[in-house]
């Protein structure tokens, strides 16, 4: 599998904050050339490593109202790794891991 570098990974994460960015913005951001920008982002979903482009919805304006309480068991030194794993979920939890 091949890895990806600094800046693949830059554009992915551009592309998470923001799935609407033009070929321009990202270039800018990432401080590359729109042709670079332009090659990798064909190259990103052909290697598989974006695997497709969403639309995030504020669930109460949809009609999405149910909501879940989630409690994890984590080990001692995996805590701080999960709770920035789950700050990323667009949908992810509306108060933030806690501690007991």
């Amino acid at each position: 599998m091949d890895t990806l570098d600094d800046v693949d990974r830059r554009i992915v994460a551009e592309l998470r904050a923001d799935g609407r960015l033009s070929v321009r913005a990202i270039a800018e951001r990432v401080r590359i050339s729109r042709a670079n920008a332009y090659a990798r982002l064909e190259r990103l979903p052909a290697r598989g490593v974006i695997t497709g482009f969403t639309a995030t919805a504020d669930p109460v304006k949809i009609g999405l109202t149910t909501s879940a309480y989630v409690s994890l068991t984590v080990r001692q030194n995996g805590w701080r790794d999960l709770k920035e794993r789950l700050r990323t979920i667009p949908e992810g939890p509306a108060h933030g891991p806690h501690r007991r």
